[in-house]
């Protein structure tokens, strides 16, 4: 009797790209790019889209001894033909739509983080106004205090001066 070996179960790296084959798989990718080529439909199942959808290194997957060979064979397995880029106007009319929302959000995200970086200096800067401020009181605080003598009462003399016996 024969006994077919049991294959051990996904894990760790393994697990991810199984995830992220899975994901494309079903085609909803969380990578963006992907996602954008998901949308238009020109999305295509491999080792480089699978790699970068789990965030992994290409070439853990992207050769015949590569260090996952069940999970190349699966990607191969889902490998199929490119499909025609869109050719109605209606198809490249959407897809022109949808990439133009993607780089929308990626303006008004880009956007606010430059306001954030923006009140960040200000406030930095502020900051800085403030402390040099205090800087300046204390220096003029030692001033005052080098300047003076408790308890006496002296006159400075100050040798610029010529006496006047001469």
């Amino acid at each position: 009797m024969c006994a077919k070996k049991k294959e051990a179960p996904f894990v760790g790296v393994e697990l991810e790209f199984k995830n992220a084959l899975d994901r494309l798989v079903a085609g909803e990718p969380t990578d963006k790019m992907l996602e954008i080529k998901a949308k238009r439909g020109t999305l295509r199942i491999g080792p480089s889209s699978v790699a970068v959808e789990a965030g992994r290194a290409r070439t853990l997957i992207g050769h015949a001894k590569c260090a996952y060979p069940r999970i190349r064979t699966l990607i191969e397995m889902h490998m199929e033909e490119p499909t025609e880029p869109p050719t109605s106007f209606e198809e490249i009319n959407r897809n022109l739509r949808e990439d133009n929302k993607a780089l929308q959000l990626a303006v008004k995200l880009a956007m606010s983080r430059v306001a954030a970086m923006h009140r960040f200096v200000k406030k930095t800067e502020r900051d800085a106004e403030r402390r040099a401020k205090e800087a300046q009181r204390q220096i003029e605080a030692m001033r005052e205090r080098s300047n003076r003598v408790d308890g006496a009462n002296v006159v400075a003399l100050h040798s610029d001066r010529q006496s006047e016996t001469d």
